[in-house]
Order: C-alpha cells, then structure tokens, then sequence
C-alpha cells in the first residue's frame, strides 16, 4: 500500500526518491538539507499497545550516538501510520557481502566484531537492547559496520499481532532468553546474537543451522552449536557469546578484548581478499612526531606518512613550498596539498595534517582545510574536521562548525559528534549550548533534549 497524500503531508521534511510501502522494508528519502535517509512505517498503527511501545522506544533511540549505529534523524510514532527515519547508510547488508563474496577472513571478521561491539555499546548506554541483530540489520559502509533497527523488536513484542503464538526476532539469531516465555531480555541477549552473527561471518552458516523455525529455536534453546567450522582465533570468543546462561556470557568490553588482537588494520572491504592503504576511523595525534603515525581508533595498526622536513626530497618541490607559502591565501596552500597528491598521495596527507596544526592559521582557515583534504582522502579529512571539532583551543563557534561541516559528509558522524560535544560537561557552556542547537537544527527532537539535559 502506497502512502496516501495526507500520509506524505504528515511527513513534509521528507522526499520520496521511491515510493514508500507499509512494511518493514525501508524506502530511500531526502531531506531538504540532508543525505539520504532511510523510511520505515508500521503495519501496527492500528494496536494501541504498539504505539505506547513505539513511542517510547523512538524517544529512546533517538539518544543513541556512536559511528557504529544509524543514527534517527526523525519520527512521528503518533502519525497514521506511525513512521520512523534513520540516516541512510551506503553499503550492502552482511547477509548480501557475505552471500555474494563467501565467508570473511579472520581479521576482517574481528574488525566486524569491533564495530559492533561500539554500536552495541552506544544502544546499550541508552537503555535499549537491539533484540533483532542479524546479518540483514548490519550494514558494510566503506568506513566500517553499521547497525540499524535497534529499537523497534520491543515496539513488536506483546501486541495484539505477536502476543499469541509469534515471536519477535528471527530465530537463527534469537538468544535462548527471548525463546523463552517470560524470559529476561537484557544486554547479554545482544551478546548471544553478536556470536552468532560473528559464527555467520565466518563460516556463511548459522550456528544452530536452518530448517522449520521451531526447530531452530528448539536447538537454540537446548542444544549447543555448531562451530566446526569456526576458524580458532575466533572459536573463543563465539562460544562464550554463546553460552545458554546470561550470566555466562562475557561483557561486550570483554568481547573487544578479544577481537582486538585479531584484527587488522586496513579499510573495510567486503572483498575479503582486499586491503586499502588507510585504517578507519583515523584520528590525528596531538604532536607531529619524526613520522605522522595515523592510527585506528577500533584495532591496532596504523599507516605511517613522511614528514617533509629540510632534508626531504619533496621539500624543494613547488607545490610543496607553496603550500607552506604563508603569503598566500590559505585556500591556495590547501589546493597545492591536493595537486600534489597526484604524483605524491601520502606526502599530500602529511602536508594537510601539518597545515591542519598550522598555528598561524585561523581556525576557520584550518577548518576550510581539512575540507579541501577530502579530495585526497576522505577519511583523513573526516579525522581532521573531528579532531578541530575536539580541539580545546578553539572557540565554541569554530569547534560546532566543524562539526557541522562533518555533517555534510557524514551525516550520522557528525550528528553523533554533536551529540557528543553537547553531553560533554568537559567542555565549556557554549560549546556544549550550540552544539545541542545544531543538533536541533537538524532533528529538533533530540536538540530539545540535549538543551534540557543542559539546563
């Protein structure tokens, strides 16, 4: 069923690219001043007990920050029919990579595993439990997973479509705790379903394999899994997610200790044969060493650049001296950076880093930079905008525009940045007062909050 007028009237901050249909698969829309985002309605307008539950659970996931999640930018669960929107996320779903490319290697499973863990922990911290983690709710963007739906299972769960005889979540990936009637559903339900997410990962099979549902969750309940194929680096920590008891499972801090020395450093590619030339989500250190180490804030490892001193070849090198040209107009130094990158791509990385600590720079100029500095490379200029937007030396005005500029790439990034810098109480009154605006300049539900969380 295709959205009547008066729907698409309900919802008027959003542009269809297709039409929307009243299921649970998502429509991809625009926003006036947004990247794509990601439509879901509800069938279950009509129970009562949904909408109280879908509301609350809305308000909830709306708080939820972190790189690793698909942030909701807006949602109306009083509308008819109640309709949710998330940031859209480029990137096939686990199940598709994994379908279409076979089964990830050891590292890039553990660096799944990593982003997971930190989306699970960003949802965890608000007070939700995802319910439904599955390779479909998992998404492989260029910098890394993303988890989306967390939310939404709890909404389902008790109304009058479900309280009968169907049970909320897909049974492959359900804990034993939700298979049960009563069952206490917490954090370490997540964790049941992050091992076997990790055990699909690896091996293209389900742990407690395929057949009748009922079947599945007989065996997800009372019989233990089949992890045969499970490489051994990993066999440790899925079959201690695993585990029938709650009680038994490990922390999801303990979980990234484990995955931590097992993965590597490279971008996410959902060819598990191929490696790019720079970790995610980079961050750059405070102090220019003998060689600029760019390191991964997820797992160890790190790209290492030139420092181009006196004694550098490149030092005499026309674009190089021109971006050092402080005659010049900062625009200009930031274009010779990038023309360089063309014979020279990681000489023009160390030079964006060093203008981007150029102090005789303003920090709008350095900002300005750090934008130039996505032509060359997108996730080192991302680290540059977020490491300004942390920079205690700026005022509150140049950190927020920072952080905005973010937005515009990376939508969810930046919002989760924001949020960030609005909660921190680290940072001075009006850094923390207009970052919540500008969060509330682009979803004015979650800026009112953190204004209130404020005062």
């Amino acid at each position: 069923m295709y959205l009547t007028p008066r729907q698409e009237y309900r919802c008027p901050r959003w542009r269809r690219q297709r039409p929307f249909r009243q299921t649970h698969t998502p429509a991809i829309i625009r926003a006036p001043d947004h990247d794509e985002s990601t439509h879901k309605e509800s069938r279950y307008g009509d129970d009562v007990e949904f909408r109280r539950r879908f509301a609350a659970e809305v308000t909830a996931a709306q708080r939820v920050g972190g790189f690793y999640t698909a942030q909701v930018v807006d949602a109306d669960p009083h509308a008819d029919p109640p309709w949710m929107v998330t940031a859209y996320v480029e990137g096939p779903s686990l199940g598709r990579a994994v379908a279409e490319h076979g089964p990830l290697a050891v590292e890039r499973v553990a660096r799944l595993g990593a982003g997971l863990v930190e989306g699970l922990a960003a949802i965890h911290e608000c007070g939700l439990v995802h319910r439904d983690l599955k390779p479909a709710n998992v998404l492989i963007a260029a910098d890394g997973p993303r988890v989306i739906d967390f939310g939404i299972s709890r909404a389902l769960d008790g109304t009058s479509a479900t309280a009968s005889t169907a049970i909320v979540g897909t049974p492959a990936y359900m804990s034993p705790e939700q298979v049960r009637a009563g069952g206490q559903v917490g954090p370490p339900s997540d964790v049941f379903s992050l091992g076997s997410v990790l055990a699909f990962a690896a091996t293209g099979l389900t742990p407690f394999g395929i057949g009748h549902p009922h079947a599945v969750l007989f065996r997800v309940v009372h019989q233990g899994p089949d992890l045969s194929k499970v490489p051994p680096a990993l066999l440790e920590l899925i079959a201690s997610c695993l585990n029938k008891a709650p009680d038994g499972r490990p922390t999801l801090d303990q979980a990234l200790a484990l995955l931590i020395p097992h993965a590597d450093s490279s971008m996410w590619s959902v060819h598990t044969g191929e490696h790019a030339s720079a970790p995610y989500p980079p961050t750059v250190p405070a102090s220019p060493p003998s060689e600029i180490t760019v390191r991964s804030a997820a797992v160890p490892g790190s790209v290492r650049l030139p420092v181009i001193d006196k004694d550098h070849p490149l030092a005499r090198h026309p674009l190089v001296q021109k971006a050092r040209d402080h005659a010049l107009p900062p625009w200009q130094r930031g274009d010779a950076a990038a023309q360089l990158a063309d014979s020279d791509r990681e000489a023009a990385i160390a030079l964006f880093i060093e203008l981007s600590r150029d102090q005789a720079l303003a920090p709008s100029d350095r900002i300005a930079t750090a934008k130039t500095a996505l032509k060359v490379d997108r996730e080192i200029g991302l680290a540059l905008l977020r490491a300004h937007a942390r920079n205690q030396n700026f005022n509150a005005i140049d950190r927020v525009d920072a952080a905005e500029r973010l937005t515009e790439i990376d939508f969810t990034a930046g919002m989760a940045l924001l949020t960030e810098m609005a909660r921190n109480s680290s940072n001075e009154e009006m850094t923390r007062w207009h970052a919540a605006q500008a969060v509330k300049h682009r979803h004015y539900g979650q800026g009112e909050a953190l204004l209130k969380e404020i005062e």
